[in-house]
C-alpha cells in the first residue's frame, strides 16, 4: 500500500498583522537551484469580484516589475474563478501573485 501525504506547515504573525507563510512539500523535483516558491496574495480573496482581483493582481505585478521582477505568464483558465501572474525575481526565483 502506497502512502501519499503532503507536509504543510505555516508561520503566522502572533499579532495577526503580518502575512501567513505556508511551507508545502511537493512531489516534483526542482530543475533549477531554488526550491522555495512564494505565492503573494494581493487580490483580496474570493469574496472580491474577479474583475477587481485581476486589477489588484495586475497592479502588484506592475509594481514588482518596476522593482526588477519579470512576468512569466498569466495563470487563468476559462470557467475557473482564479487569476494569478507567475513572475521571477532578478535572481530567477519564481513566485506567483494571486
Amino acid at each position: 500500500m502506497a502512502v501519499n501525504f503532503q507536509l504543510v506547515m505555516d508561520c503566522t504573525d502572533p499579532g495577526g498583522a503580518g502575512p501567513r507563510i505556508w511551507f508545502q512539500v511537493v512531489p516534483e523535483s526542482k530543475t533549477v537551484k531554488n526550491r522555495l516558491h512564494l505565492d503573494i496574495h494581493a487580490s483580496g480573496g474570493r469574496a472580491v469580484p474577479i474583475a477587481a482581483r485581476r486589477e489588484r493582481v495586475d497592479a502588484e505585478a506592475r509594481r514588482l516589475t518596476d522593482l526588477g521582477a519579470t512576468t512569466i505568464r498569466v495563470l487563468e483558465e476559462e470557467g475557473i474563478d482564479h487569476y494569478a501572474v507567475a513572475m521571477k525575481d532578478p535572481e530567477d526565483n519564481e513566485f506567483d501573485i494571486n
